[in-house]
């Protein structure tokens, strides 16, 4: 399952099925930056990286 910009700030109830979670959302989903080019690194993401980084 991939999250991140296209999918910030809906609800869980609003996310296609997990199946569809991909970096280009499904069609007719209205992305949360629309303006953000795709592939952007969120700082949630980077903040994902560094403490898997310092866990493993």
């Amino acid at each position: 399952m991939r999250l991140g910009v296209p999918y910030e700030f809906h609800p869980a109830n609003q996310l296609p099925p997990s199946e569809q979670l991909e970096m280009i959302s499904p069609q007719g989903f209205s992305r949360a930056h629309a303006s953000v080019l795709l592939g952007t690194w969120s700082d949630d993401g980077v903040q994902a990286l560094c403490l898997l980084d310092s866990l493993v």
